[in-house]
């Protein structure tokens, strides 16, 4: 549903109070709003128009917008979003920009310089995400959809699943997602970028779990059901408690409880959308 401009006025208004207390200053709104809502069922060109428009507008207010650079970045930039392929490696971008005269030093600089831009994806933290360059970043949006996402949007890969119905039936119940379900949503071969990816956005983490032949993952987003949980079957020990009565932003949970569970296994955790108890091992 698309609220009305009275309603968006009212977000709004929680909007800049919350804005005023974390000490914001970077912010753009369009006709007084700051809440503007996109109809995700309108499939016309022009449905997020005017969104597109306050985004247009914040990003000419960027530094990184008045700074120069060569030319031979923009050209490079050029050949890179030509190809054919959503990623390319980044020796082939190293290739690629030496005979336009951009050394390997500076191609580092110059995907530094891309990446925060939003024009490409190149991630540093392991050796897994720096060898990949996500000229399309789209394709990187609909490879994380394919795992996280809501019930209206996964119902047809149910309806595909087959042999794989269990598993995916299990990740969308407790959010643990076994290698081979991975690699059914997934490209293979694309399969191990994407979880360095999501672990290093604190989307996914492996479980350690003692005696499983198979690599198994907690997804903590994608867990829907909101129900009270017990702590009958935990051990009696250390416990620490930690609440979060008002405002979280969305997704910190998930983080939180993502990060926590990557130091116990399987059986050891029980997540719901709003709450989780997580067991960090001896």
């Amino acid at each position: 549903l698309v609220p009305s401009h009275e309603e968006r006025k009212r977000i709004s208004v929680e909007i800049r109070r919350l804005v005023a207390k974390a000490n914001l200053t970077h912010f753009h709104g369009h006709d007084q709003l700051l809440f503007i809502p996109v109809n995700n069922m309108d499939t016309s060109r022009t449905r997020a128009l005017v969104l597109r428009k306050v985004i247009q507008e914040t990003a000419k207010s960027l530094a990184s917008i008045e700074r120069e650079v060569p030319l031979a970045w923009l050209r490079a930039v050029d050949l890179m979003v030509q190809s054919t392929r959503p990623y390319l490696g980044y020796e082939e971008v190293v290739e690629l920009c030496v005979p336009l005269g951009v050394d390997r030093q500076s191609v580092g600089e110059m995907l530094l310089f891309l990446h925060e831009l939003g024009v490409v994806v190149h991630q540093r933290a392991n050796a897994a995400l720096h060898a990949r360059v996500i000229v399309d970043p789209q394709w990187l949006v609909n490879q994380l959809a394919r795992v996280v996402g809501d019930e209206i949007h996964v119902q047809h890969r149910f309806a595909r699943a087959g042999r794989h119905f269990p598993d995916l039936e299990k990740l969308y119940r407790t959010g643990v997602a076994s290698r081979s379900l991975l690699e059914y949503l997934w490209e293979p071969k694309d399969v191990d970028f994407l979880i360095a990816f999501m672990t290093e956005a604190m989307l996914l983490c492996r479980l350690d779990i003692a005696d499983d032949e198979e690599e198994r993952y907690l997804v903590t987003s994608v867990v829907a059901e909101d129900r009270v949980l017990g702590m009958c079957h935990f051990e009696e020990g250390l416990a620490c408690v930690l609440n979060f009565p008002r405002f979280l932003p969305n997704g910190v949970f998930q983080r939180l409880v993502s990060t926590c569970a990557a130091q116990g296994g399987e059986d050891e955790h029980e997540i719901a959308r709003r709450s989780a108890i997580v067991s960090l091992g001896d």
